[in-house]
């Protein structure tokens, strides 16, 4: 008896889970991935996900979302009655990626067992040209510095490799190519820091060169390069937007020496402008300074902004003298409003 009770309650609990599992919206797909194999870079392939909705209630699908910009999916419509079969196209474009892909696309429907559904795609992008890396980035090159980076270019599906018209397009990086053998060059970049501008902690540039791929005729890479100057403010700019009238408001500056031996501060000066209601800009003197040397080559420079300053919006920059021989002036952007 007690084992037929027992298996009763089993049939009971199992047709009580087919049944909430029968109920509303369910959505089955065919497959939930999908492999192009190998692809030529710049092609642009497409797919079909085939789907049903197997529930006993509309099917609702409110929002079909990518992995990255490089795919597009959407479905024929958004509402499928029950038995109705749908799809949603897929379509990546390979122009931007080299090598193994993988993304993917998230179905958010009223399927309350699976509400996100995640489909992928999978790829391997072959190219004519590999470059290694594709984009460089320098750190702490200093201002008194040259050096030279290198980047590798193969050819992975041509017989022989052919480069010409290698440029920068910014003056402080000089680029040219070297022939290795058939298949491979070296882009020889030669960065000469004493050319970016003064003050400027960042410089950015492109190199870019041809080839005889009929798919990769122009190649460019993106070239970032961090500079070391002499003397350094954390944060590099100061921002004091929503300030209420009649309240103080400070922010302390780190500035730093890398030339060694003692760093001073010897003067400080605010070159800032305010106008109210978008008035013509007038100068004003709403800010005061204070100097608290930290170590050697260090200090810290408390910016203090008056509660006797009006309404406006203000922008301009701190002027900060130095006994750097290299860099004895540096200028920190200073922006913001009084409400």
């Amino acid at each position: 008896m007690l084992r037929k009770s027992i298996a009763m309650i089993g049939m009971v609990v199992s047709f009580g889970l087919w049944a909430q599992d029968a109920s509303g919206a369910k959505i089955e797909f065919e497959n939930v991935l999908h492999e192009f194999g190998k692809i030529e870079k710049g092609s642009k392939v497409e797919t079909v996900f085939k789907f049903k909705n197997s529930g006993s209630a509309t099917l609702e699908i409110s929002d079909v979302s990518t992995s990255c910009g490089c795919t597009s999916a959407k479905p024929e419509k958004t509402s499928y009655a029950p038995g109705e079969a749908g799809e949603i196209p897929v379509s990546f474009n390979s122009s931007k990626f080299t090598g193994p892909i993988e993304k993917k696309i998230t179905v958010v429907t009223n399927d309350a067992a699976n509400p996100r559904f995640v489909l992928t795609i999978k790829a391997d992008v072959m190219v004519d040209v590999s470059v290694k890396p594709s984009s460089v980035f320098i750190q702490k090159l200093k201002r008194n510095e040259k050096m030279n980076h290198e980047i590798v270019v193969t050819a992975e599906q041509l017989d022989k490799l052919e480069i010409s018209e290698v440029k920068s397009d910014q003056p402080f990086m000089a680029a040219k190519a070297e022939k290795v053998d058939d298949k491979n060059y070296k882009i020889v970049l030669t960065f000469d820091a004493t050319q970016v501008a003064k003050g400027e902690s960042r410089a950015h540039a492109i190199a870019s060169f041809k080839t005889n791929s009929k798919t990769q005729s122009e190649i460019s890479v993106p070239v970032n390069v961090q500079i070391e100057n002499p003397v350094s403010v954390s944060p590099t700019s100061v921002y004091m937007f929503g300030t209420k009238e009649g309240t103080p408001r400070e922010v302390t500056l780190k500035v730093i020496g890398t030339e060694g031996g003692k760093l001073e501060l010897t003067s400080v000066k605010f070159e800032v402008k305010m106008s109210v209601d978008g008035s013509d800009e007038k100068q004003v003197d709403i800010f005061s300074s204070e100097v608290s040397p930290e170590s050697v080559d260090a200090a810290n420079l408390r910016v203090m902004l008056s509660d006797k300053a009006t309404k406006g919006r203000f922008q301009g920059h701190i002027v900060i003298t130095t006994n750097s021989k290299e860099m004895p002036e540096v200028k920190v952007p200073i922006r913001g409003n009084i409400i």
